[in-house]
């Protein structure tokens, strides 16, 4: 299969909606100090059904958004907009340039919230966070054989 995560795929989802911009201020499995407002992604143990199953490339990840600013109304509005972009996302291709007929792609088939989330409180620098986990369903699919 050709080497899409999904978790970079969300968060070039997020900026394909204006939410985040890739390269700058969103960030998959780490979150680091700088900058000071910005998104991170993390994956979280979940469930993958192997190859020898029916539906080669059936995955059940999880995983953790988390929101920092320093600003608590933009970090609060900027949460719950890419909560509601993402909760109850269905039948979605990312890429969403993807030509399906010759280039590989993962088809969302659900996601949606595990857990409501909110504010975690402040971090050290005073900056506040805004935390929630999902989990979703998708598909992988690579047309080369």
């Amino acid at each position: 299969m050709a080497n899409l995560d999904f978790l970079d795929e969300i968060a070039r989802h997020l900026d394909v909606l204006n939410l985040v911009t890739e390269g700058t201020d969103v960030f998959v499995n780490e979150l680091p100090d700088d900058p000071a407002n910005c998104v991170a992604i993390f994956g979280l143990i979940g469930t993958t059904v192997q190859q020898q199953r029916d539906v080669p490339g059936l995955q059940f990840p999880r995983f953790q958004l988390i929101v920092r600013n320093t600003d608590y109304n933009d970090g609060a509005d900027k949460f719950q907009a890419i909560r509601s972009a993402l909760h109850g996302m269905i039948g979605r291709t990312l890429p969403a340039s993807a030509n399906t007929a010759s280039d590989p792609y993962i088809r969302v088939m659900r996601c949606h919230i595990e857990t409501d989330g909110g504010p975690l409180g402040r971090d050290d620098k005073g900056r506040t966070e805004f935390s929630c986990n999902f989990i979703a369903e998708y598909h992988h699919y690579d047309p080369a054989p």
